[in-house]
């Protein structure tokens, strides 16, 4: 059975013991893990094997727990020349246990002998299914999210999935939790895009220097602006898109339209490449730059862009 993200559910993953999960962002396959947990073995603990050593770790961890409880052991599958050998060592379990071997994005490339108690899962994502994928986490965890939340979360996580299951988790512990995606400042984050159009350049660095200092998360701020920035791009690319299909309306698409005038190709590329690695910073892989401090320098240029200034 071969099934995409969207397809699982309580009812067609009942019978499986063993999962071959294929997957190019860490937080959605963790998600999915503790889903998979939840529904079959919800008390059971979560054993992580070391690929190197798998034949020897998972002999070792049976033999200890031959009369213990069911568990749930997760195989980190870094070399797909170990796919087939992985299959055969369960093929030879008989223990309950319940199998997760990770695959990361491209290294699934042979045929999986799967039978009735296996599967294989695509839980990767392609740009444009987010919305889909927030929508079926929302049906899935009966979250009763409202359709300006799926929106505005599209738009805010757009490459922060962390961001966005740290929300949902929020929402099904609190269900009364109320749309908090735009923070509560004195400017939230759709203020900071309106005031790159108007206003004058000193009160436009006030405005982002008292958005910060308000403790709003860059990485989430980061987000809307990969969200903004592409959009501009695509309608450079073509001033006739529908704007409807960019998640754009009211004077989101009018500032799409007004930057895609100021602005060349080529600087956008270098301004989402720039986007992409103040992600990179906010996570913690360069502790040398301060996000903020980019993220200022993107805004200031581009304000500098629409006044000619």
């Amino acid at each position: 059975m071969n099934l995409r993200i969207f397809d699982v559910n309580q009812v067609n993953i009942q019978s499986v013991q063993y999962f071959f999960i294929q997957f190019d962002d860490d937080v959605i396959v963790n998600d999915l893990i503790q889903y998979i947990k939840n529904t079959l073995i919800p008390q059971a603990p979560i054993i992580h094997l070391d690929e190197d050593n798998i034949h020897k770790d998972l002999n070792t961890y049976l033999e200890a727990n031959l009369f213990g409880d069911r568990s749930l052991l997760v195989i980190n599958q870094k070399n797909d020349k170990n796919i087939l050998s992985f299959s055969e060592l369960l093929n030879t379990n008989t223990s309950e246990n319940i199998f997760i071997i990770k695959v990361p994005k491209g290294k699934l490339t042979m045929k999986l002998p799967l039978n009735n108690y296996s599967t294989c899962i695509d839980a990767t994502l392609k740009i444009y299914e987010l919305s889909k994928y927030i929508c079926y986490l929302n049906q899935r965890d009966q979250l009763k999210l409202s359709n300006d939340e799926v929106q505005s979360l599209e738009i805010i996580s757009s490459n922060n999935y962390l961001f966005l299951h740290n929300y949902l988790k929020i929402k099904s512990i609190t269900p009364d939790y109320k749309n908090q995606i735009n923070d509560q400042s004195i400017y939230n984050s759709f203020d900071l895009i309106t005031a790159i159009f108007s206003g004058s350049k000193s009160d436009f660095i006030k405005k982002i220097n008292r958005f910060f200092e308000s403790g709003n998360d860059p990485i989430q701020f980061n987000s809307l602006l990969f969200w903004f920035y592409k959009s501009v791009f695509r309608h450079k690319l073509n001033p006739n898109i529908d704007l409807k299909s960019l998640r754009l309306f009211g004077d989101m698409s009018v500032y799409c339209k007004k930057l895609s005038q100021k602005i060349n190709e080529q600087l956008i590329q270098k301004i989402l490449q720039k986007i992409h690695t103040i992600d990179k910073i906010s996570k913690g892989q360069d502790m040398q730059t301060n996000p903020v401090t980019e993220i200022k320098k993107i805004m200031i240029l581009t304000h500098k862009l629409v006044h000619h200034e």
